[in-house]
Formats: C-alpha cells, structure tokens, sequence
C-alpha cells in the first residue's frame, strides 16, 4: 500500500525532467507552506525537499512533486500494495495484514538506505480517499514512523503529491543524520511514482 513510506536512494538525475518542463507556466494552485520559489521549481519538474515540525513536535521531511496526470491514477499507484515493490526503491515486501472501511494494516520489509539495515515494521494507514492517507507505525524494528501522502489537484490533468515522513529507527543513528539521508534521498521516490503514473493508460 502506501508504495514508498521508506524507500530512499541516492537522487537520481535531474535533467533528464527538466527540459520537458521548463515551459511549463507556474501553476494557479499553491502548496500551502511552499515558497514562490519552491513552487517555480515544482512547475519545472523537479523534487523541492524540506524540513518541517508537525503538530506533534516531530521534525518531518517533506518532499513534493508535480505530476502530470490526474489524481485518480496517482492514488491507485500509491495504495497498490502488490505491486508497490516493482517500482519504489528498497520496497522488498508489502502485506496488507486488515483491510477496514477506511483503514487498513500493513507490513513492509524494505531496505531504508545504507544507514539502516534491512526492516520489518507494520503501520496503520488511514485514507480520506483520494486526498490524504496517514500513517503510523504500530509495531515491528524502528520505534517510529509517521507521516503522510497528500495529493492536490491543481486541474484535471495535473496534480502534487507531497510526500512527508518522521522517521526514528530506535538505535544507535542519529535524528540529525537520518533527516539529512532522507533530504538527500526522497527525490528519488517521487520521481519513481512519476515514472510509474507515466506509464499507467489514463481515460
């Protein structure tokens, strides 16, 4: 289900994006939180990655992307548990373990990046469909994962997708090490969900 809660790797590539959307005008819709110059970036086709505390006082990183498809097809890639794993980087497994009415229990075994050994947890994933899906961790060996997906429709052909996560995996790496692991690797994940929604038949 939630394709990519932790799959980071080295950030792949920005120029292979850029030229295709350079001439894109900045889009009417604004990200709340992002900078007149974050979104220009997001009309150009690239990853903006930040830092941020959310409510509970965890300090989170954000990743955003623009895709260019409508959200339907983008939230049906991000909830596809099956086939999450053939496309999100160090996704080695993804098990829905209950299915409820707006919930639903998950088990993932990735490979988080070179600073984590390979993972086992189970996460609570509560959807407001075709929106917003959060999650958190309920068991399994890091001591904490929250986060979100958030999909905004800026038209009908085009949508964001923010990406945002906390991550405390409970032993010996420090907090400030993890968050600049994920900076440097969350791009990568976006960019793979793109290329996935690219390649999906739309209409």
């Amino acid at each position: 289900m939630l394709n990519g809660v932790l799959s980071f790797w080295p950030v792949i590539l920005w120029a292979m994006t850029f030229s295709v959307w350079a001439a894109d005008p900045l889009p009417a819709t604004r990200l709340q939180g992002f900078s007149s110059t974050q979104m220009d970036r997001l009309a150009r086709g690239q990853v903006v990655v930040r830092e941020e505390i959310d409510k509970r006082g965890f300090k989170r990183i954000t990743a955003a992307v623009l895709i260019q498809a409508p959200v339907e097809p983008i939230w049906n890639a991000v909830v596809d548990c099956d086939r999450a794993p053939e496309f999100v980087p160090g996704l080695k497994g993804c098990k829905v373990l209950e299915r409820h009415a707006n919930t639903e229990i998950i088990e993932h075994h990735v490979k988080i990046s070179w600073l984590i050994p390979e993972v086992r947890y189970v996460f609570l994933a509560r959807y407001d469909h075709l929106k917003r899906i959060d999650f958190h961790r309920v068991r399994g060996d890091l001591r904490s994962v929250v986060g979100s997906w958030v999909l905004q429709a800026v038209n009908p052909q085009r949508t964001f997708v923010v990406y945002s996560v906390h991550i405390d995996p409970g032993f010996f790496v420090p907090q400030w090490l993890v968050r600049l692991v994920l900076k440097q690797d969350l791009p990568e994940l976006m960019l793979a969900l793109r290329s996935r929604v690219d390649g999906v038949p739309q209409g």
